[in-house]
């Protein structure tokens, strides 16, 4: 079933390699190259990550293999830490976003981009609430008055963990409009695929990323 946009928040991602990683001039990777999305298959950090990938393949830009390893769980700390056990090793690179910020600041990851070695920012994107085509809720306004007449009336899908983009752009405005947070219903996925499912299903609202991402890699030790 078809979906509807509704209330636009900005948002950020980009890639990481593991830390303390120093490339000599003319460095060229040796063996395969792992890119690893913290995110289950078909969100929005996955479609960048394979984006990022299928540019590497068509461009040629490697001359060894690679693959986009789907490395989900733990508000994103699956990923996180397995890239810290590779530091020094730039074979392993990871898309990030905002969350590796958010995460960390709420205590729900340990470990934060200082923790690796940033590469890029790729692209921005705006957050935007969804619901089916048929819903009542048209407007940004709708959704609002919805949820402070009735704060439990909907159920809203985030589609990063509890604690990430999508949970402060659904509680950022949602507070400005006097909403009784604690009793707005929300689910945290692993990413922004299954919640497009539910919004699908009728049942839910889902904030969804349009999409910015970054590459990361972890921090070689000295």
């Amino acid at each position: 079933m078809k979906t509807d946009m509704l209330v636009l928040v900005a948002s950020v991602v980009g890639i990481l390699l593991p830390a303390s990683v120093t490339q000599a001039q003319g460095w060229k990777p040796e063996r395969n190259v792992e890119l690893i999305v913290p995110a289950t298959a078909g969100g929005s950090l996955d479609l960048t990550g394979r984006t990022v990938h299928r540019i590497w393949d068509d461009l040629k830009l490697l001359p060894v293999s690679s693959i986009v390893a789907n490395r989900s769980g733990g508000a994103h700390a699956v990923a996180y830490n397995f890239l810290n056990q590779r530091a020094g090793d730039p074979h392993f690179l990871s898309i990030t976003s905002s969350t590796i910020l958010t995460n960390h600041i709420n205590g729900r990851l340990t470990l934060t981009y200082t923790d690796f070695t940033p590469l890029a920012v790729l692209l921005t994107e705006h957050i935007a609430f969804v619901v089916r085509a048929d819903s009542p809720i048209k407007t940004g306004r709708d959704f609002i008055e919805a949820l402070r007449t009735n704060p439990a009336s909907l159920s809203i899908a985030l589609g990063s963990a509890i604690g990430g983009t999508h949970h402060i752009a659904t509680g950022l405005p949602l507070q400005s409009a006097g909403v009784d947070i604690k009793q707005v219903k929300l689910v945290g996925f692993n990413s922004t695929g299954r919640p497009s499912l539910h919004c699908s299903a009728g049942t839910w609202t889902s904030p969804m990323g349009a999409r910015r991402t970054r590459l990361a890699s972890s921090r070689a030790e000295s």
